[in-house]
């Protein structure tokens, strides 16, 4: 068995090592072992009982504590889970890759706030992922918590290689839920825009430009012309420029962005609806209704 497992062979190791256990040898490492094969074979329930034996004999093991915590997760026992993972963490507090376990099996059993205080201590520990400062931030933003979220926001985005594309979901919340203050705070941290590829360059003017919609129109306008230059396909951008004209009632441009906006199928209800009203705004009735039976199809 100790042969076929540093060979990875699997199958082979896992019929000797039952074989050994029939005979009667009562060894904690044959059991773990036992118990990893099954969880590298995709039988996390199996795995559980394997670690549990080898806990049985050796019950100060943290390998077979860790073993069994992952089998538990594998298995989706997350209750379990949770109070083996409080039980290593009584043990080894300032264990961050424990916390981020607890993060992760609080959030499935949907308790947000404990999956929150896990990740806040992971980070307190030294934690560094990005993608983890990520997670707490969407956390904190799920919780109503915006300053802190804004706060580790801004720490993601003066890290180098840091990809626009990851946070600018976590941004575009906070325009929607009217922290505009905060987006527009966070987009600054961007000192290296221009090192970054010309999609996500125009996906950062594109957002930029809706945080300053409302105080700062005129300038809103400039910055989605920038990121149209970039990437012409940016139908959002597309339908605010459409919208911008159509409001201030130059109907011959706000045309042309929505006709260029209906080909995205997600944009082209809003584009074709925009494209009736105009239509009617300039008594082109006949064009409305065009629209319209588009529309309705």
């Amino acid at each position: 068995a100790a042969l076929y497992l540093q060979s990875n062979q699997l199958t082979n190791a896992q019929h000797h090592l039952t074989k050994a256990i029939t005979l009667g040898v009562q060894d904690p490492q044959f059991f773990g072992q036992l118990a990893y094969i099954h969880l590298e074979q995709g039988a996390p329930w199996s795995a559980i009982a394997g670690y549990q034996q080898a806990l049985l004999l050796q019950p100060d093991n943290l390998q077979w504590k860790k073993g069994l915590l992952y089998a538990l997760q594998q298995a989706g026992n997350d209750q379990s889970a949770l109070n083996l993972v409080d039980e290593l963490l009584n043990e080894t507090p300032n264990n961050k890759a424990l916390w981020l376990q607890r993060a992760q099996i609080t959030l499935s059993l949907e308790h947000k706030n404990k999956a929150l205080a896990s990740m806040e201590m992971a980070l307190r520990l030294g934690e560094e992922k990005p993608v983890n400062y990520l997670s707490t931030a969407q956390l904190h933003l799920a919780t109503g918590s915006m300053n802190r979220a804004a706060e580790l926001l801004k720490v993601l985005a003066t890290k180098k290689n840091q990809s626009f594309n990851d946070i600018q979901p976590a941004i575009a919340w906070l325009i929607n839920e009217g922290e505009n203050k905060q987006a527009i705070s966070i987009l600054k941290q961007f000192s290296a825009l221009k090192s970054l590829p010309k999609t996500q360059q125009s996906l950062y003017l594109a957002t930029l430009g809706n945080a300053l919609q409302d105080t700062q129109p005129k300038q809103a306008i400039k910055h989605f012309k920038k990121s149209l230059k970039l990437n012409p396909n940016q139908a959002g951008v597309l339908v605010a420029l459409a919208q911008y004209y159509h409001n201030n009632d130059q109907f011959s441009l706000a045309e042309i962005y929505y006709q260029r906006a209906e080909i995205f199928a997600e944009y082209a209800q809003q584009s074709l609806s925009g494209l009736a009203q105009l239509a009617i705004n300039t008594k082109q009735y006949h064009k409305a209704l065009t629209y319209l039976e588009k529309l309705k199809n």
